[in-house]
């Protein structure tokens, strides 16, 4: 993807995360389980921009789990005072996925069942209750839409974690030792543009 195209989708993600907020929806960082998720660093937060991270008790999440990736959660270093990060996630894997902007996530989409299409689809598909599995739901077409990392008709085979496609490139657990070196070593590392 070039960058002119990614410039586009960023300023996609935030026209979409406006709506949500019309639309009735919080910031992710702000629900009541945010600290099991992320740290706030409130010290590196510009002033006047710290309540943004307070956390909203009346916040009802819909038994849709914390989204580091939905379109209404906060980049590492939303409003940082200089540059320093603002929200760390307690999984160090996932420090790149807060704040995606390229539009919503499943679980964004799954929120919607506030408004009850979730419910009228299973309905106009003869269904009396949800037959998808692991985060999956029944879409207007009848057939499962499934969250990235699961597959089978019904959503039932988990082949990879939520954000594993979020990651970025060189994101690696590392369980035993060994030598760590960066790309291209020895020569310099090609930051991407």
């Amino acid at each position: 993807m070039c960058q002119q195209e990614k410039d586009v989708l960023g300023q996609l993600g935030i026209v979409v995360h406006e709506i949500g907020h019309a639309l009735g929806f919080y910031h992710e960082q702000s629900r009541p389980e945010r600290d099991d998720h992320v740290y706030i660093n409130t010290d590196n937060i510009l002033g006047n921009y710290r309540s943004n991270f307070d956390i909203v008790h009346a916040i009802e999440n819909y038994s849709v789990a914390y989204d580091l990736s939905s379109v209404m959660h906060y980049r590492s270093k939303a409003f940082s005072a200089k540059g320093n990060t603002t929200i760390a996630t307690k999984n160090l894997r996932y420090q790149s996925v807060p704040g995606q902007r390229d539009g919503l996530s499943h679980r964004d989409i799954l929120a919607n069942m506030i408004y009850g299409c979730t419910d009228t689809w299973l309905k106009n598909c003869n269904r009396s209750s949800e037959i998808c599995q692991n985060e999956g739901f029944t879409g207007r077409d009848c057939k499962c839409v499934c969250r990235s990392g699961t597959s089978s008709p019904n959503c039932a085979k988990v082949t990879f974690d939520y954000y594993n496609n979020l990651l970025q490139e060189y994101t690696e657990v590392v369980t035993n030792g060994t030598v760590i070196t960066s790309p291209n070593y020895p020569s310099e590392y090609e930051r991407s543009k």
